[in-house]
């Protein structure tokens, strides 16, 4: 059942398929509730749905409490027949071997609510932090160990690190209450409602502009194939996203929903929202992408949704447009496991973002990132503007809070901020990335590199500022942080930079300075070139 929660009255049941009002009905009732606390949760999808045993969630508003489902997310088996599995690792081994797991609960809010997680499995909470710190939430440890509690407010994506250990993952997504606007009315003509099971979309017509998930568990795999031309998508001989239809307007995943697969976006002005979950947790490793807007198409808005378990991309965006809002990406176990790409002039803010490769890809200009929490897998970067030579200008990266960093090895595409070129310079001609900037950008834990840029001959850096952030450690001194030429094989050379700043950059209690980057920054040496060009400000 779906949950509606008030303050003044106690929990309303609208039954397992909820039928939304029109719109004209919607308003009204927000209306006269504008100014009230109210709470949504959401019921488990159905059986195959994976429920933590490690913990429970209950939320209270006003003396009002209900249960809010956890789902659980398990490190995949290895795949010995994918390509990219040839050396015997995936990139999720350290996960299977640690026993490391990822748990997470979603509902909708208006005003502050408290949070109660229990623990199941007998281990107590001995220390808590709620992450981000940003957020200057203190946790309270029950007496007897077993529960912790503290409040929350709409749009917060929390974190917990747990008696210091980062194993047992537990996630807390607050959203804010739905826009009526958004929510489709499935008794409407032109609204497709999916029967859950394998077959949901049977019976769709041309005449249907709206896709309705209702909760229960849906599997599209069967739908299909579309090749997108990508060698690591092709490894069946198809990839199986179901190619959406040109007469739907948007997808709607309602809270307690859960659909197996992916879709393929071509046309423009695609809503795909809602407070479900896209899932790939039973397909092959690198099948689809979760979400495709294909290279072309405009106008696509993606809100509310939860896309876990991605066997490649979770949502890609390539030379197409989409805004973003209060969407998460999690559970992305393996290599090649991106999370995002940003798009030109597109605006992605309220978010949890996650991936064991890249998980922010800055290759478009104009693009904007904000209010974003992340947790870096142990592969790949935050930001990638790599790994080819790019023109790029534009982009504006705010308020971003790092809550773990898994990287610990020597690979040159780790680190915060990442640039690896790998791709030769077919044009022959000079590329540039510029006029970026990165505005309070705080790492609650240790992050192998703040910056790794390794530029070869014909790639320039221009106007990059780094402003106002925190690293609260570097876990290994021997993986520094680095500006300097290219050292991968298939390029060359040393390419340019032209007013690099770090301002206001602080490593633990200590601002960045010329003087000290090397020691509190964990720098190497820049090459001469470069110094005067690279400047640091504390003052």
């Amino acid at each position: 059942m779906v949950l509606s929660l008030f303050f003044s009255l106690p929990f309303v049941s609208a039954g397992a398929s909820p039928q939304v009002p029109d719109k004209a009905e919607q308003h009204a009732d927000e209306h006269s509730k504008r100014n009230e606390e109210r709470f949504v949760v959401y019921p488990k999808p159905g059986d195959a749905t994976k429920e933590s045993d490690t913990f429970a969630v209950t939320v209270e508003q006003n003396g009002v409490k209900a249960a809010s489902f956890v789902n659980l997310s398990e490190p995949p088996l290895f795949d010995k027949n994918d390509p990219k599995s040839g050396n015997g690792k995936d990139g999720a081994e350290i996960y299977r071997e640690s026993g490391t797991t990822q748990h997470w609960t979603t509902f909708s809010l208006s005003g502050t609510a408290q949070v109660e997680v229990r623990r199941l499995d007998c281990v107590p909470f001995e220390s808590v932090r709620v992450l981000p710190s940003r957020y200057g939430i203190e946790a309270q440890i029950g007496d007897d160990g077993s529960t912790v509690t503290f409040p929350i407010k709409p749009k917060q994506k929390v974190f917990l690190e747990i008696n210091g250990q980062l194993i047992d993952r537990m996630f807390v997504f607050a959203d804010p209450l739905e826009d009526p606007k958004l929510v489709p009315n499935s008794k409407r003509g032109n609204v497709f409602v999916a029967k859950a099971g394998d077959r949901p979309l049977d019976g769709l017509k041309k005449n249907d502009k709206v896709l309705y998930f209702g909760p229960g568990e849906y599997n599209i795999e069967e739908y299909g194939p579309v090749n997108t031309g990508t060698t690591q998508t092709d490894r069946t001989g198809s990839n199986k996203a179901w190619v959406v239809p040109s007469h739907i307007e948007q997808i709607y995943i309602a809270g307690g929903a859960i659909v197996y697969g992916g879709f393929f976006i071509q046309h423009d002005g695609v809503t795909v929202n809602g407070r479900g979950i896209l899932s790939g947790e039973p397909l092959l490793y690198h099948q689809l992408n979760l979400l495709e807007f294909q290279a072309g198409s405009k106008g696509g808005y993606v809100e509310g949704i939860t896309l876990a378990d991605a066997v490649h991309y979770a949502l890609r965006s390539w030379d197409a447009h989409y805004d973003g809002a209060n969407f998460k990406v999690l559970a992305n176990w393996r290599y090649n496991n991106d999370g995002i790409n940003l798009t030109e002039d597109s605006t992605v803010e309220d978010v949890y973002l996650s991936g064991n490769d890249d998980t922010v890809k800055l290759y478009f200009g104009g693009a904007t990132l904000k209010n974003a929490v992340i947790g870096q897998m142990v592969n790949g970067g935050v930001f990638q503007f790599g790994w080819g030579f790019r023109d790029v200008a534009d982009i504006h990266v705010s308020n971003i809070d790092i809550v773990f960093v898994d990287g610990r090895n020597s690979q040159s595409n780790l680190g915060i901020i990442n640039y690896r070129p790998r791709a030769s310079n077919q044009e022959n001609r000079e590329y540039v990335i510029e006029n970026i900037t990165f505005d309070s950008i705080r790492a609650d834990g240790p992050a192998i590199k703040l910056i790794a840029l390794g530029l070869p001959e014909n790639q320039v850096f221009r106007n990059i500022t780094i402003r106002n952030s925190y690293i609260h450690s570097w876990p290994f001194e021997q993986f520094k942080n680095f500006i300097k030429g290219s050292t991968d094989s298939s390029t060359s050379g040393l390419g340019r930079v032209e007013n690099i700043v770090l301002d206001h950059v602080q490593v633990g209690d200590t601002y960045l300075t010329k003087d000290n980057y090397l020691n509190v920054g964990n720098f190497e040496t820049l090459p001469p070139s470069f110094v005067p060009e690279v400047k640091f400000i504390a003052e």
